[in-house]
């Protein structure tokens, strides 16, 4: 067993407060079939899955005693078989825990079902973009947009809030795009979103067919905060604007209010949700200090005017 004895455990984030102990990270399998052209884990955990044995997965959960658990496998439903098996192990458990699903899982909605009764409370999904030919052009056509609402409903039926994906670098993005992606995600009543830069990491087929463009090979600034190479039809400033709009527009009080806070929402959502949008509130003014230029706010400004 890891000797999570010897870490100083007062010294590691609580998101909520009343626990007894900090959201413990565990491992239950490695890899992933799918082959997004941006994605770093086909290259460094393959593509063949690989399991623990659930036995040995409880003694680790039993050593460590926490009642929050991340779960950091990459794709839990990847496996049908081997994703029930895992959550019929947790639910022995009084957990509560958050992992990684892919868009696959509106076609399994017992798994859902039963990630619920296991003690799931968070879900993240990969959906990078609403615009099915973004998606192509980076090897992901798995994910249906027009079949984002479904989805999401799917996991929020069963008490589990949604967190997001979304990559930001496809060619010809404007300002109507983007807000065009705001409001979907605010209609669809996701709790939280992480916007990123899609960038070429070695090793990706992303990085082998642009190589020869990239701006840098600073790997400290291959962050996924801002761009590194060179793109047709998308200029790195418009890109980092366009990233700020987002961040600013998901996050402001009144898309707060009716995603989370609302009547409607869920009540054993509500609070994750609302601790992860005021943080992310706070990290904004971090990470984006200067305002957006006036002229690229009267753009937006009239562009918000089509959804009015």
């Amino acid at each position: 067993m890891p000797r999570w004895d010897l870490l100083k455990l007062e010294r590691y984030f609580k998101p909520i407060p009343t626990l007894k102990m900090p959201i413990m990270s565990i491992q239950t399998s490695r890899g992933c079939p799918h082959k997004c052209d941006f994605c770093t884990v086909p290259v460094f955990a393959g593509g063949k899955m690989r399991y623990r044995d659930p036995a040995h997965l409880l003694r680790e959960i039993d050593a460590y005693g926490a009642e929050f658990f991340s779960i950091a496998d990459d794709n839990l439903i990847v496996n049908p078989d081997a994703a029930a098996q895992l959550f019929k192990t947790l639910a022995k458990r009084k957990l509560s825990w958050f992992g990684f699903f892919d868009t696959q899982s509106i076609k399994r909605p017992e798994l859902v079902e039963l990630a619920a009764k296991s003690g799931c409370r968070r879900a993240f999904l990969g959906i990078e973009s609403i615009h099915p030919n973004e998606l192509a052009s980076v090897n992901k056509k798995f994910n249906r947009p027009e079949k984002y609402e479904e989805l999401i409903r799917l996991f929020h039926r069963n008490g589990i809030a949604v967190d997001v994906g979304i990559l930001f670098g496809f060619e010809d993005e404007t300002v109507e795009s983007t807000l065009e992606t705001i409001e979907e995600l605010k209609r669809c009543n996701v709790e939280t979103a992480i916007f990123s830069v899609m960038t070429p990491f070695p090793g990706t087929a992303l990085y082998q067919r642009t190589k020869d463009k990239l701006l840098h090979t600073d790997w400290d600034r291959y962050t996924g905060e801002e761009v590194v190479w060179v793109r047709e039809g998308t200029d790195a400033e418009q890109t980092r604007r366009l990233l700020q709009l987002a961040f600013e527009q998901f996050y402001s009080v009144p898309s707060i209010y009716k995603r989370v806070l609302s009547p409607r929402s869920h009540a054993q959502r509500k609070l994750l949700a609302t601790i992860s949008n005021l943080r992310f509130r706070s990290i904004i003014k971090h990470r984006f200090p200067e305002p957006l230029p006036p002229d690229f706010l009267r753009s937006a400004r009239q562009a918000r005017l089509a959804y009015a």
